[in-house]
C-alpha cells in the first residue's frame, strides 16, 4: 500500500478494518462470543516495534473486556531474525565481522588479492613428500569435512533428483573431495608427490605407480592450489548478517574450511593483503573520519573494512571462537529448519510439543550433551572438529569459552521458545 492510498493514521485502525467483526463494539463482540467457549484470535506480525505495541494493546483489551478471547500472536522470524543465535554477545560481534568479510570478498579485486596471497602462502610453505599419503591423515581429513557439513545426510552436499527421486551429489561435494586430498587440519602444507594405482596420473597420464606425480615444484604448487581454490575462493560468498541466519552457518563453514582446514590460509592471506596495502591500526581513525566526511569514498571504506576484519576476526581468540560458534549454530540450525520449514516440510504444533520427538527437545538434549562431555575422543562428538585442528582440550580458556557459548545459546532457547 502506497502513501497516497492510505486512509488511516494508526495501525490498530487498519487492523480492525480487515477483521470480520467490529472489535471496537462491545455489543457486537458479545454477540460473537456468546456461543463460544473460547475464541482464538490468531494474528501474524513482523518484528517492527509499532506492531508489538499494537498487539500488546489488543491483548490488554481482551484481558479486561473479552476474557473468552485467546490472542495467538505469531511473529515472522524469516526476516530480521533475532532469536536464540543472537543471544551470545561475543558471537554477535563475530557475525558482524563475518558480514563485513563476506561483503568485502564479494568485490572482485579484493577477492583476487586474497587469491594471489593464498597462492604465495602455499608456494612459500609447501613441503614435498615422495611417498603415499598416510591413510590415517586422509581419514581425518574426510572426518573433518563430514563433521563440518554433516556427511551423507547433509542438504548442503546432496539434492533430490526430480526425475528419479534419488539423492545425488552437488558440485560442492566434488570440490570438497578435491580439497580432502590436500586438507591437513592442524598441520602445514604437504604435497605427497606419488602416483597411486588407478589415479588420474596413472590411468590418464600414463605415469608409473610409485613415480613422482609432478615434474617440477611449480606443478606441485599449482596442483595443491587447484585443489584448494574451488571450495575456498572459487564460489561466491553469501552475505552473512544476523538477519540472514541461513547464510551465517554457510559462512561459518567456509571460514573454518578456508582457515583451520587449510592451515589458516584465509586469515594469513587477509593479514598479508593488509600489510602489502600499507594498512596498520594507526590509520583506522583517519580512515573513519574520511569515510564519515564522504560517503562516496569507496576505497576508504574498503580499507577501513579490511582493517577491522583483520583486527576482529583474524586474531587467535576470535579464530577459536569461530569454531565454537560452528558447533552451537549447527545444532540451532536444525531446530530453525524444522520450525520455519525446509524442503516443503515443517514441524507442526503437535510435533513441537511431542514429549519424545520434539525438535526443541532434541536441540536441548544435544546442547546438554555438548556441555556435559567436552572431548574429541569419538568421531560422533560435537567437539571433534575442535580437537581435529589441534586445539588444546585441557586449556582452561577454551573450556570456558565453550561453556559460555553453549550456556548462552541454551538460555536463548528457553527465553524465546519456552518463556
Amino acid at each position: 500500500m502506497t502513501i497516497d492510498q492510505q486512509t488511516t493514521d494508526f495501525v490498530i485502525e487498519a487492523l480492525t478494518r480487515v477483521w470480520p467483526f467490529d472489535f471496537t463494539s462491545t455489543t457486537d463482540m458479545e454477540t460473537v462470543l456468546h456461543e463460544c467457549d473460547a475464541f482464538v484470535l490468531a494474528q501474524s506480525l513482523d518484528r517492527a516495534g509499532v506492531n508489538g505495541a499494537t498487539m500488546e494493546w489488543v491483548c490488554k483489551v481482551c484481558l479486561e473486556h473479552f476474557p473468552k478471547i485467546v490472542p495467538w500472536l505469531e511473529q515472522c522470524w524469516s526476516h530480521g531474525v533475532s532469536i536464540a543465535k543472537g543471544r551470545p554477545a561475543r558471537s554477535r560481534k563475530l557475525v558482524a565481522s563475518m558480514y563485513s568479510l563476506t561483503r568485502w570478498l564479494r568485490i572482485g579485486r579484493n577477492l583476487d588479492s586474497v587469491r594471489r596471497e593464498a597462492f604465495l602462502i602455499i608456494e612459500n610453505n609447501l613441503q614435498v613428500q615422495f611417498c603415499p599419503r598416510p591413510l590415517d591423515e586422509e581419514r581425518k581429513a574426510k572426518l573433518f569435512i563430514e563433521a563440518l557439513y554433516g556427511g551423507q545426510y547433509s542438504d548442503a552436499l546432496y539434492r533430490v533428483d526430480k526425475k528419479t527421486g534419488q539423492r545425488v551429489s552437488k558440485q560442492l561435494l566434488k570440490c570438497l573431495y578435491m580439497f580432502a586430498r590436500v586438507c591437513s587440519p592442524g598441520r602445514t602444507w604437504t604435497h605427497y608427490c606419488y602416483v597411486l594405482p588407478n589415479s588420474d596420473e596413472h590411468l590418464v597420464e600414463g605415469r608409473r605407480v610409485g613415480a613422482p606425480c609432478c615434474d617440477s615444484f611449480e606443478m606441485r604448487v599449482d596442483k595443491t592450489y587447484c585443489s584448494v581454490h574451488p571450495v575456498n575462493f572459487g564460489r561466491a560468498w553469501a552475505s552473512a548478517c544476523e538477519s540472514r541466519w541461513t547464510n551465517v552457518g554457510s559462512a561459518l563453514r567456509r571460514i573454518v574450511l578456508a582457515s583451520f582446514g587449510s592451515y589458516e590460509l584465509l586469515f594469513e592471506a587477509l593479514r598479508n593483503v593488509r600489510i602489502w596495502g600499507g594498512l596498520d591500526g594507526s590509520l583506522e581513525a583517519s580512515l573513519a573520519r574520511a569515510v564519515a566526511a564522504s560517503q562516496d569514498d569507496f576505497s576508504g571504506k574498503s580499507k577501513l573494512r579490511l582493517l577491522r576484519i583483520v583486527d576482529n576476526l583474524c586474531c587467535p581468540s576470535a579464530a577459536g571462537h569461530v569454531l565454537l560458534m560452528n558447533v552451537s549454530h549447527t545444532v540451532i540450525d536444525r531446530l530453525l529448519w524444522a520450525i520455519m520449514g525446509h524442503n516443503r516440510q515443517r514441524a507442526t504444533l503437535g510435533e513441537l510439543v511431542h514429549p519424545l520427538s520434539s525438535p526443541l527437545g532434541r536441540c536441548q538434549q544435544e546442547l546438554f550433551l555438548a556441555l556435559r562431555d567436552f572431548s574429541g575422543d569419538s568421531d560422533e562428538s560435537p567437539w571433534f572438529i575442535i580437537f581435529a585442528v589441534g586445539f588444546d582440550g585441557d586449556s582452561r580458556a577454551v573450556r570456558l569459552d565453550a561453556r559460555r557459548e553453549i550456556t548462552q545459546i541454551s538460555c536463548g532457547l528457553v527465553d524465546v521458545f519456552e518463556l
